[in-house]
């Protein structure tokens, strides 16, 4: 099977720490370690977020403009020694490393972001299980659920990203390092996971990219994520 590189032009390139048309938001839940790169003259804009909530943050796009889009997040609490994946793409692995933690008793994560400044875009989801529990975890943006579950064993070394195709809770997408692509409508839009169990670190959310236009990679496919070459910026 040929091996799609590029998930999309944008997207990859706020992952390699570029700059591209067309903008991208990008945030990564890093639980107080694992911050991705900062704008500077040639490198991409993250807002790199700590704890486990927050309410009505302003974010930048990757170009480190204001925008109109404001992010609020709650979750169990904020976990900062997650397994890393060893893809092609150290910034992907780096973003794997933290995020928010879900649990059944406490909180599930929830995940809003309004004031949108683009007419269409899509948003990219990092979410994943990173443990060997096998129990099934969903996420949703109120209109399309994804589900997804672990094959057995943690993030740790998986080689690329998986994404998660699966709307059939009887039939999740089974595997490590697990995204989601949900298409945006209008100015806002929330998700929000299901599944996490009790002192079980099985539903995670690393981080998300909002892209304005619902970019797709150069043959207009749905591509896997980091594969990209190793960025020289992370």
């Amino acid at each position: 099977m040929r091996l799609i590189l590029r998930l999309s032009e944008a997207v990859e390139a706020a992952l390699a720490g570029e700059v591209v048309s067309p903008s991208v938001i990008a945030v990564n839940f890093t639980a107080g370690a694992h911050p991705l790169a900062l704008w500077s003259a040639a490198g991409a804009c993250w807002n790199n977020c700590d704890g486990y909530r927050s309410e009505d943050l302003p974010l930048l796009d990757t170009a480190g403009h204001s925008t109109t889009a404001r992010l609020t997040f709650e979750s169990t609490s904020a976990y900062a020694e997650f397994g890393a994946p060893q893809t092609l793409n150290s910034a992907t692995n780096r973003l794997y490393c933290g995020g928010l933690v879900g649990n059944d008793t406490v909180s599930e994560v929830r995940v809003s972001v309004t004031g949108i400044p683009y007419d269409r875009y899509d948003v990219f989801v990092f979410a994943s299980a990173d443990t060997t529990d096998r129990s099934p975890l969903s996420i949703t943006d109120g209109r399309t659920t994804f589900y997804y579950r672990s094959a057995g064993r943690s993030n740790v070394g998986a080689p690329r990203l998986l994404r998660t195709r699966s709307r059939d809770p009887r039939a999740p997408t089974e595997g490590p390092a697990q995204y989601q692509v949900f298409r945006g409508r209008g100015e806002s839009f929330t998700v929000t996971t299901g599944g996490s169990r009790n002192c079980v670190l099985s539903n995670n959310v690393f981080g998300l990219q909002i892209v304005r236009g619902g970019v797709r990679d150069a043959g207009g496919a749905e591509a896997e994520p980091g594969t990209a070459p190793d960025p020289a910026r992370t």
